[in-house]
């Protein structure tokens, strides 16, 4: 076993000897990777660690030298690694399974094997990094099990989801910024799933003050950790009508007046979006984005001048704002000037048979026509009269929308638009 740990550590020191080149081919090539696995099962923490740290540096390289790493078996052998009553054994296999995940999403789509792997690593990762206590071990642990996660979107919940939650939420209050980013993301992915589970969610939900702790690091919008946060809002408010509850409970939406307001296209989108699913809850939610005092903002972002991104997401917040709303949050909503930034929409087009401006302008009138109907406005003189004029119910800027765009003869209507059209143009 004294051969064994000469032979790792010098491996290791030459390859780190050589700076940003090291030469991994070579050293595979004379068989390194066949001798130095068998040292990551060695008797001392010494030939672990060192056999530990210059596989890693050989599967750092290409492709191909990654995957003769792969398939010598060293990501199983990673796992009891993790558990090794050495710290500084836990904290080079951390650092590996993390190396190991720092791949383009690309190559993460080819790694299937990878992810194969990655269950049987995610318990130990989890319980390493809840035993860590050097500011470095914490670093390694935590960025390993958010990349792993990332590889991993549908880890069990009782397994996986519940026992990292705990150590997620304490992470975050964590004094090193890297190691409270790689918490929100590890949260985000625990978070999230392909197939949306509420059991999920809930498991989320039941730590006491997470949901808080995230609100209050998605207010700091400079910060590294912002981005992961705000996507655990969105991940968040998927749930039910209660899930929902307890995020607009801790203070989510106070944020949103002033995260709208910043150049970033990316919390602009992830906002609107979040909004978007909030009213599509019961009409208490869509009330608690008018009390955010969010609705003009919503209403601005949706005018030409913004990113078509930027416009879409704001569009369809209002929809769902107008589909689930009471009659009087819908009034609201054509007070602040959503008809105007609706019409603003049309786009020219080819004519192409009958235009779906005069389709929709026949829509909006039979809908007025039956509305006045319903309300017990029969003409006394008992003649039937034409449908009325649907610009007159219209504000002059989307009056005027309106009639430029039949002037024009030929446009196209978004369904988007002809939906919020149809349900909010009725006296």
């Amino acid at each position: 076993m004294c051969e064994c740990v000469t032979l790792a550590r010098l491996l290791r020191k030459l390859l780190l000897s050589v700076g940003d080149n090291p030469p991994i081919q070579t050293a595979i090539d004379a068989g390194a990777v066949q001798l130095l696995m068998p040292c990551l099962r060695g008797p001392t923490v010494a030939c672990q660690f060192d056999a530990c740290w210059a596989l890693s540096i050989l599967a750092s390289g290409t492709s191909a030298q990654r995957q003769v790493v792969m398939s010598a078996g060293f990501v199983p052998a990673l796992v009891p690694l993790l558990d090794s009553p050495s710290e500084k054994v836990r904290d080079r296999a951390a650092w590996a399974v993390g190396q190991f995940c720092r791949c383009s999403p690309r190559r993460r789509r080819r790694d299937q094997d990878f992810v194969d792997e990655g269950d049987p690593l995610l318990p130990p990762l989890i319980r390493c990094a809840a035993s860590a206590e050097s500011p470095n071990i914490v670093r390694h642990a935590m960025r390993a099990l958010s990349r792993v996660l990332r590889l991993n979107p549908r880890a069990d919940v009782d397994t996986v989801v519940v026992p990292a939650l705990p150590l997620v939420a304490v992470r975050l209050h964590h004094g090193d910024t890297e190691v409270v980013t790689d918490a929100c993301w590890a949260l985000f992915y625990l978070s999230d799933a392909p197939a949306y589970s509420d059991k999920r969610l809930q498991a989320v939900l039941n730590i006491e003050g997470l949901v808080s702790r995230v609100v209050e690091l998605t207010a700091v919008h400079d910060a590294t950790w912002h981005a992961p946060a705000l996507k655990v809002i969105g991940n968040l408010v998927l749930g039910s009508d209660a899930q929902t509850q307890v995020v607009l409970d801790a203070g989510a939406l106070r944020l949103f007046p002033s995260l709208l307001t910043l150049p970033s296209r990316f919390t602009v989108k992830e906002v609107l979006r979040t909004l978007s699913n909030i009213a599509t809850g019961p009409t208490s939610h869509i009330q608690s984005i008018f009390d955010a005092n969010l609705l003009s903002r919503i209403v601005e972002l949706s005018l030409p001048g913004q990113p078509m991104t930027i416009r879409e997401n704001a569009l369809w917040t209002a929809k769902q704002m107008a589909r689930k709303g009471t009659r009087l949050q819908q009034l609201a909503l054509i007070d602040a000037g959503v008809l105007s930034a609706l019409c603003s929409g049309l786009s020219v087009i080819a004519p192409e048979g009958q235009s779906e401006l005069e389709y929709l302008m026949q829509l909006l009138s039979e809908t007025l026509e039956k509305r006045s109907e319903s309300n017990g406005e029969v003409p006394s003189d008992g003649v039937a009269h034409p449908p009325p004029d649907i610009s007159t119910f219209l504000d002059p800027a989307a009056a005027s929308a309106v009639q430029s765009a039949q002037r024009s003869g030929a446009v196209k209507l978004s369904g988007l638009a002809m939906e919020m059209l149809l349900r909010l143009v009725v006296c």
